[in-house]
């Protein structure tokens, strides 16, 4: 019962979080919808990559929070699914196996409090890195994307915005070959392989990032 009501919870903060940011960029961008955020992202790929790429999102109005779903196809094929609720049952996993390997399980004890929320934490960017996003990361990383000049995009921390930034027009071949892939997210190396097929370039590292790329 504990677990579930954490979760409960959890998935309750996400929702409103997603919800306020989402509307706090739709106010400072205000008025846009999906379909215009859509366009304007894809407005701003290199010809090479324009058409094949596309985002899609949705919302499903009559499920738990109204959880929403988004994913990015190439050639009409998906590559990439971003789900709220996928999302959420794997943070609280990962953070239920950090509690019970560092046995800090109750959130009623004060001494176990601090390791109790960190691991929830840990958890997020754990998940993150094994390519799971929520629906909204992906909506209010294009929109934050699309604010940023080609050089802080490609600096971001953000592997959403990143990856995104590899098929900006603004990144010519000169940048592509000069980009590191060193300890980059497999998003930004998926991207990365995908764009230099499409400019016909085989850089040395190119065989690293086919390698990384498995998102």
């Amino acid at each position: 019962m504990q677990c579930r009501l954490w979760h409960c919870t959890l998935s309750q903060q996400h929702a409103k979080w997603c919800s306020a940011t989402w509307h706090l960029t739709l106010r400072s961008l205000a008025p846009m919808q999906w379909s215009q955020l859509k366009k304007r992202v894809e407005d701003t790929f290199a010809d090479s990559v324009k058409g094949r790429l596309e985002v899609w999102s949705t919302r499903y109005r009559h499920a738990v929070h109204q959880y929403g779903e988004s994913w990015i196809t190439i050639d009409k094929k998906k590559i990439a699914t971003m789900g709220t609720l996928r999302f959420e049952i794997a943070c609280w996993k990962t953070a239920q196996q950090l509690r019970e390997q560092r046995q800090c399980t109750d959130w009623r004890d004060p001494t176990q409090l601090s390791d109790y929320y960190g691991a929830r934490n840990e958890a997020h960017q754990m998940v993150v890195d094994a390519s799971i996003f929520a629906s909204c990361d992906l909506n209010n990383s294009l929109f934050q994307y699309l604010n940023l000049s080609i050089d802080h995009a490609l600096a971001s921390e953000n592997p959403i915005i990143k990856a995104f930034a590899l098929l900006d027009k603004r990144c010519g071949k000169r940048r592509l070959e000069s980009f590191k892939l060193v300890n980059q997210h497999p998003l930004v190396c998926r991207f990365y392989e995908f764009r230099c097929f499409a400019e016909g370039l085989r850089p040395d590292q190119f065989s690293q990032a086919a390698k990384m790329s498995s998102f």
